[in-house]
């Protein structure tokens, strides 16, 4: 290893697995230019670099910058994303990762990579100089070894990039008109796959078939004919993912032909378990939050709230937003066009484009597990219903799975000040890909009307990401549904707003077999306070007269209403909020009107 030092105004070539002294002198710092610079000349089979500097004597930048020849106007920039640390942190040292197939993809060629000050100084005369070791490696991928039908658990590692290249065994033969499929999955991350060339940087350049979904399963399938050449790349972006370690597992399956009798293959994913098997238990807050999902589509991420047992899901039209326009098929390297239609024993195609993820539990990344599909879109209120029809990779629901249902409460209670708590997946929850749940608390801040209805302001973070999730009120039931789309939040003051819950269409809450709590200025009477009076309702209590019927009300006593309480009076007017079922009402808050 080479060390040496090297004057702010030169740029020296660096070889891999090299290093050389940097320092950034006033003169630079003056002219806030020519600060120190290394070429590198990256080669053509490298999937990853490195470059991080060490031991600095000041708090550094680093930036890299591709100087071949690109697309004019076309500059590779590195802000905000892993790799660069930005002249505001409070670290010392830095580190750059690039690689190929990443958002700012690594080009083989001239790179020149600068390191300058965090922050200039304010007062100049007291600048010292900043010394630096700058490194470059070229990262290798894991290299391994896979077999049909036979599932291969794997670490993908930081220090290979999170990125592995498989291969056939060298003795693999198969038919030519045999069709596989190849799977790869990680339960709370997101991972990709490319299939391609042998040659793994040419894969990448010149894939045969990508794979990438905002989720942890990946899928692709090609006949036998094309499988020998071919190499299968799995990996996570290391710019979005700061794991140092990503489990995953693989499997190459033949796929028998719909007209062969034997059962399908066992799924390569963990079994499908509702996250909240006995929602009695729970408290309103924690159903709610279990009831809260993650809603990945094929052009961003969402939250949504789940109305039903049987999964109707109600969101932001936004956020779901262009998934009809993604294809359903899982990606084929069939050439001919030849349609491969699926069938009850799981040798189907078919992958949903949407996808649920549920928050089995809040200190972990949403788990990706469901496929979703649209039922009514309302794009003139930004509202969608969609309903849970499948596992991950599109086999049929278990029987009998039951999911965890929210509590609707009503926007109309909601005054100047009350309690609000905000439930969704913010772009802001997490540093990786794939986030845990967020809970933040606020007040109603006020009421406007905008393009898409009412709305209600709030102070309660409703961030990017949170759109679609749920707005709970103090008793922890749902009154509205942020949406990131009406105003940015980010430019409001904190201010985020939410359609209220009056906005979903009644054919909706019909399908999902509920219903807004009801708001009637109900006169009470004293034979409906009493009931004595009243043979066809039984003995003494407390009743509600609702157009001409009288209806017990099933938690009198929760309210503090004794037996005979209104008995005593000769008449009572009330304000109740509540709804009817089982010919009993059930109040949410019964409170006596002047």
């Amino acid at each position: 290893m080479s060390l040496s030092a090297v004057a702010a105004t030169d740029v020296i070539q660096l070889k891999a697995g090299h290093s050389e002294r940097l320092v950034v002198g006033l003169e630079q710092v003056l002219l806030d230019e020519d600060f120190p610079s290394v070429a590198i000349d990256v080669p053509a089979n490298a999937l990853a670099i490195r470059v991080w500097t060490t031991d600095a004597t000041g708090d550094v930048s680093l930036s890299g910058e591709y100087t071949g020849e690109t697309e004019p106007g076309y500059e590779y920039e590195y802000g905000g994303v892993f790799g660069f640390i930005e002249s505001d942190n409070i670290w010392l040292d830095e580190e750059l990762m690039i690689t190929k197939g990443d958002t700012q993809p690594l080009q083989s060629g001239p790179w020149t990579f600068t390191v300058g000050p965090s922050i200039l100084p304010v007062d100049l005369n007291s600048f010292v100089p900043i010394v630096c070791n700058i490194h470059y490696e070229i990262i290798e991928p894991a290299k391994l070894e896979v077999r049909p039908d036979d599932a291969l658990y794997f670490t993908l590692r930081r220090d290979e990039g999170l990125r592995a290249v498989l291969h056939l065994p060298d003795d693999f033969t198969t038919e030519r008109n045999t069709r596989w499929r190849f799977e790869a999955y990680s339960g709370d991350h997101d991972i990709d796959l490319v299939i391609g060339p042998s040659n793994a940087a040419a894969a990448l350049e010149f894939p045969y078939v990508t794979s990438i979904r905002e989720i942890g399963y990946e899928r692709a399938e090609f006949k036998g004919r094309q499988l020998k050449n071919l190499s299968f790349q799995v990996f996570a972006l290391p710019e979005l993912e700061v794991l140092n370690e990503l489990p995953v597992v693989v499997r190459l399956t033949e796929i028998t032909n719909l007209s062969d009798a034997s059962p399908a293959p066992e799924s390569l994913l963990p079994a499908v378990v509702p996250p909240a098997p006995n929602a009695n238990l729970m408290t309103a807050l924690e159903l709610a939050s279990y009831s809260t999902i993650a809603v990945y589509g094929p052009f961003g991420a969402g939250s949504g709230t789940i109305l039903s047992t049987d999964g109707l899901v109600v969101t932001n039209a936004h956020v779901i937003s262009g998934s009809h326009l993604v294809s359903t098929k899982a990606p084929t390297l069939s050439a001919d066009g030849t349609e491969w239609a699926g069938d009850q024993k799981g040798r189907n195609t078919w992958l949903p484009s949407l996808h649920g993820g549920f928050n089995s539990d809040p200190r972990l990344p949403a788990t990706a597990a469901f496929g979703l599909e649209i039922v009514d879109y309302r794009q003139d209120l930004d509202l969608a219903l969609l309903r849970i029809v499948s596992t991950l990779d599109g086999q049929p629901l278990p029987k009998g799975i039951a999911f965890p249902r929210i509590q609707l409460g009503s926007s109309l209670e909601l005054v100047l000040g009350s309690p609000l708590v905000a439930l969704g997946f913010p772009m802001t929850g997490g540093s990786s890909t794939l986030v845990s749940i967020t809970l933040t608390r606020g007040i109603c801040a006020g009421f406007t009307t905008e393009p898409e209805g009412p709305a209600i302001k709030t102070d309660a973070g409703t961030h990017s990401g949170v759109s679609g999730g749920t707005l709970l009120n103090e008793k922890g039931h749902m009154v509205g549904i942020p949406s990131a789309s009406i105003t940015d939040a980010n430019y409001a003051g904190g201010i985020g707003f939410a359609i209220p819950v009056e906005s979903i269409p009644a054919e909706w809450l019909r399908k999902a077999g509920t219903s807004l709590p009801a708001r009637m200025e109900l006169p009470v009477s004293y034979a409906v306070a009493c009931g004595c009076s009243l043979g066809s309702v039984g003995t003494c209590g407390n009743y509600i007269a609702i157009e001409g019927t009288y209806y017990p009300i099933a938690n009198s006593k929760e309210l503090g209403l004794g037996p005979m309480e209104w008995c005593k009076r000769l008449g009572v007017s009330a304000v109740a909020m509540g709804s009817l079922r089982d010919g009993h009402f059930h109040a949410d808050s019964l409170r006596e009107r002047p």
